[in-house]
C-alpha cells in the first residue's frame, strides 16, 4: 500500500473532512495544515477521523495565514499530490469588504499555493475546489431561466460588481480563483498538472455533527431545511451534488494520473436539468413514513426551485463513474439526522 505523502488543505471543512478520510484509508501519509491550534484540535478529536487508527500518519502543522507569499513552502516539500480545498467563507461583511476579505483572499490563497508548488519537484498534481457558481454569469445562475448548458469547460468573465450582495461576492471569488489558475497555467507552465474541481451545490453527511441541527449546515439546507419546515420563497439553483462523489473525484484527481489534468471537472447530480429540490419532501414521506408520521421529519416546509442547465458529463466519462442522484443525497442527509436525533435520546 502506497505511503506517498498528499498536502490536503481544508480538513476542517465539510468536504475536505471526507477527502482526508479517503487518502488515510488508501494507507497514504496526509499532511493536513490548519490555520490554528484549535483546528489541529477539531481535526484531530473527530470520531470519523479518529476512527481510521492513522494518527501516525497524519500531520497537522499551523499555517495562520495562508495568502502570504511562500505561505506553503515548507509543507508542500516532499509531497506527490497537493488537494486544495481551503478558501474563504465568511458571512456578515459589508459591501466594502468583499473585495479585501473574500475576493483578494481567494485568489491570493490560489496562487500562494500554486507557486509554493512550484518549488518544490516532487509535486506531479495540484486538485484545486472550484465551483460550479464559476462557469456561468451571476443573472444566468440566480434570476434568469435561460437555455444555456453550462459545462466543465465553461467560463465567465470575472467582475467587480456584487449588486446582489455576499453571495454574488462569493460567486465572483470562485470565478476570479478559476481564472487565476489557468493563467498560473499558461504563464508558469508547471512541471505539474492541474485540475480544478467545480461541485455544485454540495449534500450529504456532515462528519462534524453533533446535533441533529448540524446536519444543515453549509448547503445541506437546501435540501433537508424544507424537511424541517424551511419556507424558502426564493427558487434555488437545480445544481446539487454528492458529498462522495465531490470527496472521491478530489482524492481520485489526485492520485490517478490517468486522469487527464490542466482542465476542470464539473460535479452535479440527476443530469443537465438537476432536480425538482422539493422532490426531497416526496422521498422522505416515501423512505420514512413513520418518522414522517410521529413528526421528527415533519416535511411541511417549501424550497422552490430555478432551473440551471449543467452537464457533468465530461466528469463522469473521465473518471468512470455515474455520479450519485438528488435522492441519494436527501437519504444520506436523513440517515444522518436520525442517527443524531435517536442519539439524544438514548
Amino acid at each position: 500500500m502506497s505511503l506517498d505523502l498528499i498536502l490536503i488543505t481544508g480538513t476542517t471543512g465539510f468536504v475536505g473532512v471526507k477527502v482526508l478520510a479517503l487518502a488515510l484509508n488508501a494507507g497514504y501519509r496526509v499532511r493536513a495544515p490548519v490555520r490554528s491550534q484549535a483546528g489541529e484540535e477539531k481535526l484531530r478529536s473527530n470520531k470519523y477521523i479518529a476512527s481510521l487508527n492513522a494518527n501516525s500518519r497524519l500531520e497537522t502543522p499551523v499555517i495562520t495565514d495562508i495568502t502570504v507569499d511562500g505561505a506553503y513552502d515548507e509543507v508542500v516539500k516532499g509531497a506527490s499530490s497537493i488537494i486544495h480545498i481551503a478558501s474563504p467563507l465568511v458571512s456578515g461583511l459589508k459591501p466594502e469588504e468583499f473585495v479585501p476579505k473574500l475576493i483578494e483572499p481567494a485568489r491570493k490563497g490560489t496562487t500562494s499555493m500554486l507557486y509554493s508548488a512550484l518549488k518544490s519537484p516532487t509535486v506531479k498534481r495540484v486538485v484545486i475546489t472550484s465551483s460550479g457558481i464559476a462557469l456561468l454569469d451571476w443573472a444566468s445562475f440566480s434570476q434568469n431561466e435561460t437555455s444555456q448548458v453550462v459545462s466543465s469547460d465553461s467560463r465567465t468573465p470575472f467582475t467587480t460588481e456584487y449588486p446582489d450582495g455576499e453571495f454574488q461576492a462569493y460567486a465572483a471569488s470562485k470565478v476570479g480563483a478559476l481564472a487565476i489558475t489557468e493563467q498560473f497555467i499558461e504563464k508558469e507552465k508547471p512541471h505539474f498538472d492541474v485540475i480544478s474541481v467545480m461541485p455544485t451545490f454540495v449534500l450529504g453527511r456532515n462528519e462534524y455533527a453533533e446535533k441533529p441541527e448540524d446536519v444543515l449546515a453549509r448547503t445541506s439546507r437546501i435540501a433537508f431545511g424544507q424537511i424541517l419546515g424551511d419556507k424558502n420563497p426564493h427558487a434555488m439553483a437545480s445544481t446539487v451534488c454528492s458529498i462522495e462523489d465531490v470527496a472521491y473525484i478530489h482524492f481520485k484527481a489526485a492520485t490517478d494520473f490517468n486522469i487527464p489534468g490542466n482542465t476542470g471537472y464539473l460535479v452535479t447530480s440527476d443530469g443537465p436539468e438537476g432536480p425538482t429540490l422539493s422532490d426531497a419532501l416526496d422521498i422522505v414521506k416515501k423512505q420514512y413514513p413513520e418518522r414522517v408520521a410521529d413528526g421528527t421529519l415533519p416535511c411541511n416546509g417549501f424550497m422552490p426551485t430555478k432551473r440551471v442547465l449543467m452537464d457533468a458529463e465530461k466528469t463522469e466519462k473521465a473518471f468512470g463513474i455515474t455520479l450519485r442522484n438528488y435522492e441519494q443525497s436527501v437519504r444520506d442527509i436523513a440517515d444522518q439526522y436520525l442517527e443524531l436525533v435517536d442519539a439524544t435520546k438514548a
